[in-house]
């Protein structure tokens, strides 16, 4: 049972991952292509998610944690098209 999980949570963050950035970068191309509209507005809107850097000290070491994920229209709707897509081969 653990080896299914394990293989559903890869494949859930190959989705997540592989949509994001495929389509994000469609969204990016079609954004260059068509007119300024307010279709392409709505396509180039961005979707920040994350958090922003914190820095620990611990007087020996310090580290820098933070990350930010964007999100746009089509990058949304391609992690859709493809978890259901690659949910009826897997």
């Amino acid at each position: 049972m653990p080896l299914n999980l394990s293989r559903k949570l890869g494949l859930t963050l190959f989705i997540i991952i592989v949509g994001g950035i495929v389509f994000g970068v469609i969204g990016e191309v079609i954004g260059l292509i068509i007119p300024e509209s307010p279709v392409k507005k709505v396509i180039l809107k961005y979707i920040w998610v994350g958090f922003s850097p914190v820095t620990i000290n611990l007087n020996i070491v310090s580290f820098t944690i933070g990350f930010h994920i964007k999100f746009n229209l089509l990058s949304v709707l391609g992690i859709i098209f493809l978890g259901y897509i690659l949910r009826w081969l897997f």
